[in-house]
């Protein structure tokens, strides 16, 4: 995904990482300890991997034309 958005709009200025695993609406106290383990998991590694993927590109664009987000 990182890739395909560099190539396609020729740059990374910024990752918004936002990850959700959807599944029976339901309390946390009615879920199942799996169901619990699967978010917990799925959720904060995703995002770590979505920011490894992206910081090399943001740091290499950064360090080609410094300046200044407003």
């Amino acid at each position: 995904m990182i890739g395909f958005a560099t190539a396609r709009l020729g740059g990374l200025d910024v990752l918004v990482a936002n990850a959700g695993v959807a599944g029976r609406v339901t309390t946390f106290r009615a879920s199942a300890t799996e169901t619990v383990e699967r978010v917990l998991d799925f959720n904060p590694l995703d995002v770590g991997r979505a920011g490894d993927a992206a910081l090399p590109k943001i740091i290499r664009q950064r360090r080609a034309s410094p300046g200044r987000v407003r």
